[in-house]
């Protein structure tokens, strides 16, 4: 493997590159390149034109480039539509590349010597999955009448987790003039001592609830078999997306959130820990990147998705680690990725 442009990480020279590129005048790659590599790749996918073709060569063709990066104007969902639409028109003759794997080449596997979340943390074992992950245990008190939780995707542990935690009344009140014009010195000072009783409540309390926390962290993956998402995500140095929110018609982005009024979330549910203000008002949700960035071209990821698609024999390695429900919002809150695919119906509807 050489390095080309920069620190982009190639099997081939960039003198290589250009004379593969341009040695050929009617090389059908060139074609419909005023369009852009995404407009390349919409023509290759409508005509057939992947099919006897090398990956390598389908991939690096419809990428941009940079001195240290290249970029493809797809999410990780069109990246793995365009690979599997190769893979199928070539079918029985899948020619990943022109050189044979590196003997030392790998997937970009979890390898840690030391817990992710908390390196004091010691004893390990192996789950079901072949997995090495974190077995620390450790048992946190509460108050009874103040805790409380909320769900999310870990991704330390690349599960569901639970976190717990106490809803403590706020440490001091503060009020303004302003608070105090509207509602007067009486009804301040009633707020106050109620805010003092609550804090004396909470303080004589004791933590009696037991909770037992589970680190769950995963050291290493090595030698587990990778789904091309989780394989693409890993391999995508774009880590975050936009934010778009729900509206009465849709879903709008957060760029073009400003002075627009929050309708009910459609996806979320209110968690009793939340103020009341937040009950009809979408927080937001977190897309995953609409663009796929590596160090490395085209060619170099023909290699990954080849070692994919051998980890399992008969091409039969997993393809999706999300699950199909997931994937259809995902697709469905895409819609709002730019204002000209929002309708003026939508954005009127505010």
């Amino acid at each position: 493997m050489v390095t080309v442009a920069g620190n982009v990480v190639s099997p081939y020279t960039s003198s290589e590159i250009w004379k593969r590129k341009y040695d050929n005048k009617t090389f059908k790659f060139n074609m419909h390149d005023s369009e852009g590599p995404e407009g390349k790749a919409r023509y290759l996918v409508r005509t057939g034109g992947l099919k006897n073709e090398y990956l390598g060569v389908c991939l690096d063709e419809i990428r941009w480039g940079s001195q240290t990066t290249v970029m493809y104007e797809k999410s990780t969902l069109g990246m793995i539509d365009y690979i599997l639409e190769w893979i199928k028109l070539n079918q029985g003759n899948l020619l990943w590349h022109e050189k044979q794997v590196p003997v030392n080449f790998t997937l970009p596997y979890i390898k840690h010597d030391l817990c992710p979340r908390n390196e004091k943390h010691e004893e390990v074992f192996r789950d079901i999955g072949g997995r090495v992950k974190c077995a620390h245990r450790e048992i946190k008190r509460f108050k009874p009448s103040y805790l409380t939780s909320y769900d999310f995707f870990d991704d330390l542990s690349q599960t569901k987790r639970t976190e717990f935690f106490e809803q403590s009344p706020q440490e001091e009140l503060l009020f303004d003039e302003d608070d105090i014009k509207a509602h007067g010195k009486k009804r301040i000072r009633e707020l106050e001592l109620k805010h003092e009783q609550e804090l004396l409540e909470y303080e004589k309390e004791e933590a009696t609830e037991e909770v037992l926390d589970v680190c769950g962290a995963i050291l290493s993956d090595v030698g587990t078999i990778l789904p091309l998402e989780e394989l693409l995500n890993r391999l995508n140095l774009q880590k975050t997306g936009p934010r778009v929110y729900c509206a009465k018609n849709g879903y709008v982005l957060e760029s073009f959130y400003t002075d627009i009024r929050r309708s009910k979330c459609k996806i979320d549910k209110q968690e009793p820990w939340e103020p009341e203000p937040f009950i009809d008002e979408c927080q937001g949700h977190d897309l995953p990147p609409h663009e796929t960035v590596h160090d490395f071209d085209g060619y170099y990821l023909a290699w990954m998705v080849q070692k994919w698609y051998e980890q399992v024999p008969e091409g039969k390695s997993p393809v999706y680690r999300s699950k199909p429900e997931e994937i259809a919002r995902i697709k469905e809150l895409s819609k709002a990725k730019h204002l000209n695919q929002i309708s003026p119906r939508l954005l009127g509807a505010f």
